[in-house]
């Protein structure tokens, strides 16, 4: 099967998508493999904890976060990433990438304010006090994605580095942290990518990316004109940090998509490996969006040393 715009042959074989699990994608797994673990309680949060330096991987629970109101949930997250905070500081460590696993992510708690919306707002109380706001943000706030699970826990986990990474932003959107109370009373935080460096290699980690130009939802109900958005949204992290000419979806090593519908994976990612490298590994999982309208959402990591052979 072949959709516009593609430059290779699709798998027109049905499969099914697995639901999305709290884990992050292989490559986390490959960059700690062999290291060594441990928990870390009375913050008043227990953490579970997977260190091979100079990369941590810090993973936090908030159990029941599906039964909460909107008012608990938003103090619990304030509480748990104030808690995450201290425990970096302690380690010496630094978070690079967030992934946040949230039960129901867009389910309504109240009259204008889904459960994204109010774990937005508990965080942005902790990052606020964590590197102040404005200028603080734009300086250190990690990448991030947010996405919805089915079990009743939030989970936070966090890949964190001794030296830490640099923040970069989208010219075609509006940084997170302003966007207005269209969507909710206080926005998200999180930096588009970050570029970090892995055994010498400078690498962008590539945050959750959806069909979004400025602040606004674009192409609603129209999952391929989504895609190509999303992946234009890539192109335009990726091109303002990588030192070569390859194309940046060229750069990308890896892939994760979020379908919210089954049916669509196989056009999405067709889509994708028809933009990417032959190497590029993708993986698409099975899982809600942030907002009620966006049909997909992607995120990467590229290799943005000029000329590498992929």
């Amino acid at each position: 099967m072949t959709y516009p715009g593609f430059s290779r042959q699709t798998v027109s074989t049905p499969r099914r998508i697995r639901p999305l699990e709290p884990d992050p994608p292989r490559w986390v797994h490959e960059l700690l493999d062999g290291g060594t673990g441990q928990r870390c309680d009375g913050r008043p949060f227990s953490f579970d904890v997977i260190r091979r330096d100079p990369f941590m991987r810090i993973t936090a629970k908030i159990p029941g976060a599906a039964s909460l109101t909107a008012d608990e949930l938003s103090r619990c997250v304030t509480a748990q990433y104030a808690a995450l905070e201290t425990l970096l500081a302690d380690l010496e460590r630094v978070p690079i990438r967030i992934w946040n696993y949230i039960p129901g992510i867009v389910e309504s708690m109240e009259p204008g304010l889904d459960r994204y919306m109010a774990f937005n707002r508990g965080r942005y109380r902790a990052y606020a006090d964590w590197w102040g706001i404005d200028q603080g943000l734009e300086r250190a706030v990690p990448t991030a994605s947010a996405v919805g699970i089915t079990g009743p826990d939030l989970v936070i986990d966090c890949l964190a580095s001794a030296s830490g990474g640099r923040p970069v932003d989208n010219p075609r959107q509006t940084a997170s942290w302003r966007y207005s109370r269209r969507y909710g009373p206080l926005p998200p935080c999180f930096a588009r990518g970050t570029v970090a460096v892995f055994d010498g290699r400078r690498m962008l980690l590539v945050g959750g990316t959806a069909s979004i130009v400025g602040e606004e939802s674009r192409h609603a109900g129209d999952v391929l004109a989504q895609t190509e958005e999303a992946l234009a949204n890539i192109e335009a992290v990726v091109a303002r940090t990588a030192d070569g000419p390859r194309a940046p979806l060229q750069l990308l090593t890896d892939a994760r998509i979020y379908v919210v519908n089954e049916a669509d994976a196989e056009m999405v990612e067709g889509l994708i490996r028809a933009r990417g490298a032959r190497t590029l590994r993708v993986e698409t999982v099975l899982a809600r969006v942030c907002r009620q309208e966006l049909l997909v959402e992607i995120e990467g990591l590229a290799d943005l040393r000029a000329g590498h052979s992929r």
